[in-house]
């Protein structure tokens, strides 16, 4: 400890710098933290002073997020069985940067992520200002790769309150052409997640948020281009707001407008390796699979990918070699897939229930009524079903 004159105190040494001033009979403290161990904490040079509303509105939307989207979604995902670290590559090529312009797409582009380094240490590497494009194929784990993302980030803010607070947003919901994203963001905070507009604009124009943009290839298709203009015109505006964009690749790459982010990565469909690794961890549950795996390039083509590997561990637990179809079209084995899925689930549903229990609807009419809701879902560009937004006619 060193005392520089009379009205300050300078402290130095272990893992803390800083410094005490007394001025006019007003002790103030400042301190600088130098933790190394904790990746990606965000350390202001003074603590921030919330009110207690202001906490509590904060404590509210995280708690309020966390419910939805990690215990709502991620928790009962189907990908919580069969957990893999994917394979993800780095694809700056796909997103625009300003001092290098649009780059066509190139093989040379793309840049394999190390063993370990998911979306999460990804997205920390970036630095302040952080903005991630994460794409990939149906199925490949974009949705849950962008919520493990947002739990990692809820504990952070948890844990600190100078913490930019994650929210998850659908773009689904985001249809009119002349809507700005911070009108939209209004909306959205206070339909999903009860912010008053108020406290939202707040939020939006303090850029206090990292937002968290699901499905922009659920955006209806004549809506698209103008949806990814408006995200970069809310990028101009809000050049501090850290973003994520989660989008199908096939759906991106169709449109002659992209996003000007600073990083992007694209999900890998599974390897083989990393399937037999998988199999390998569920004991004789699945060995009658894996059995198949080695010969059916079928059955290997639609294990690729993490849902529909997920589904097979579902849908084929317990089961024997000849119990499995050993013929067909990749089409014909994902039709036998689904409807043996279909089948346990509807099984499933009476499990820990009485005996004399009797299901409210018919297995015919449950499937008849989900095949219609599935149908108006793709027509309306939709993967995630919200039943707060059916509005009565």
């Amino acid at each position: 400890m060193t005392f520089n004159n009379v009205n300050g105190v300078e402290i130095s040494g272990g893992k803390v710098q800083g410094f005490i001033q007394e001025a006019h009979g007003t002790v103030t403290q400042n301190f600088i933290t130098q933790l190394s161990g904790l990746v990606g904490k965000q350390v202001s040079l003074t603590e921030k002073n919330l009110t207690r509303e202001q906490n509590r509105q904060r404590t509210v939307l995280l708690s309020k997020v966390k419910d939805s989207w990690i215990k709502g979604v991620l928790e009962k995902s189907l990908y919580t069985e069969a957990m893999i670290e994917l394979g993800l590559e780095e694809r700056s090529d796909l997103v625009e940067r300003p001092f290098i312009g649009f780059e066509e797409l190139s093989e040379e582009s793309r840049e394999s992520l190390p063993p370990g380094v998911g979306a999460t240490e990804f997205f920390e590497q970036i630095g302040d200002g952080r903005t991630l494009l994460i794409l990939g194929e149906p199925g490949s784990g974009k949705t849950i790769t962008l919520l493990k993302l947002a739990e990692n980030l809820i504990t952070c803010a948890e844990e600190n309150v100078n913490r930019l607070i994650p929210v998850v947003f659908n773009l689904s919901s985001w249809r009119l052409r002349q809507q700005t994203i911070a009108d939209w963001l209004l909306e959205e905070l206070l339909s999903k997640y009860q912010v008053s507009k108020a406290v939202g604009k707040d939020w939006v124009e303090q850029q206090k948020l990292i937002l968290l943009l699901d499905g922009l290839d659920e955006v209806k298709a004549q809506d698209r281009e103008a949806c990814v203009q408006a995200i970069n015109k809310f990028m101009e505006d809000h050049g501090q707001t850290e973003v994520v964009v989660c989008s199908r690749i096939a759906e991106y790459e169709a449109l002659s407008t992209h996003l000007r982010l600073r990083g992007s990565i694209f999900i890998r469909s599974l390897t083989p390796e990393q399937i037999n690794k998988y199999l390998n961890k569920t004991g004789e549950q699945l060995q009658a699979v894996k059995t198949l795996l080695q010969e059916d390039s079928a059955l290997q083509e639609l294990a690729k990918s993490p849902l529909t590997l997920s589904v097979m561990t579902l849908a084929y637990q317990g089961k024997k070699v000849e119990e499995l179809p050993q013929t067909g079209s990749v089409q014909e084995r994902r039709q036998h897939l689904f409807d043996s899925y279909i089948k346990r689930m509807f099984h499933q549903e009476k499990v820990g229930k009485p005996r004399e229990y009797q299901s409210p609807y018919q297995n015919f009419q449950t499937i008849l009524w989900l095949t219609w809701l599935a149908q108006r879902m793709t027509k309306e560009s939709q993967t995630v079903f919200l039943i707060e937004n059916l509005q009565p006619r």
